[in-house]
């Protein structure tokens, strides 16, 4: 007798995440394990500044944008450390003023759609190609993506915070990934919650 096998069951597709979801539960993990941090970032852009912006931009305000700036406007510009990975994030006011300067003076392969939003400290940028993240390296031609949107760029982050693969460099509070480092720390040993 030939044995029937049995067909598997169809896995639901997951929900995308939605950006403004991923901001809060990330908001919630900083404040219990990050909290200079979070007190460090800004108060989110009301409607009318989200609105000031994007007329700044001339209507070229990505969606995702509106939402990050929404809720928190950047970094304090007097926080000793980084977001994470050595990028911090940008206040409205500092995108603005950047993309102006950017494309006024283009470093090699800049596009004019693109819409900056976090920097580091060696003059390179994280941008929004309307949509996609890529990363625009000073001295380089070729600006890759590093991930299709916004939302997975902050889904894979909060993701990598959960799971411990980030420490904090206790010299420069710069948040990084331990693949780079070669640390290992658990949750619980990151924590800055006894500041």
């Amino acid at each position: 007798m030939a044995r029937r096998r049995s067909r598997p069951r169809p896995r639901p597709l997951l929900a995308a995440p939605d950006l403004a979801a991923v901001l809060d539960r990330l908001d919630r993990w900083l404040y219990r394990r990050r909290r200079r941090m979070r007190l460090a970032l800004r108060p989110g852009l009301d409607p009318a500044g989200v609105a000031r912006l994007h007329q700044a931009l001339d209507g070229h305000l990505p969606d995702e944008l509106a939402t990050l700036l929404a809720w928190h406007d950047g970094q304090k510009a007097d926080f000793q450390g980084t977001f994470a990975d050595g990028w911090c994030l940008l206040a409205a006011d500092e995108i603005t003023a950047l993309k102006a300067d950017l494309d006024a003076d283009p470093p090699p392969g800049w596009q004019a759609g693109w819409v900056p939003w976090a920097r580091d400290d060696n003059d390179s940028f994280l941008v929004l190609d309307p949509a996609t993240v890529r990363a625009v390296w000073s001295g380089k031609d070729d600006h890759p993506p590093v991930a299709p949107s916004l939302t997975a760029w902050f889904t894979t982050l909060q993701a990598d915070f959960e799971a411990g693969k980030y420490v904090e460099d206790p010299e420069r509070g710069d948040y990084l990934n331990t693949r780079r480092t070669g640390a290992n720390t658990t949750p619980e040993e990151e924590s800055d919650d006894a500041e």
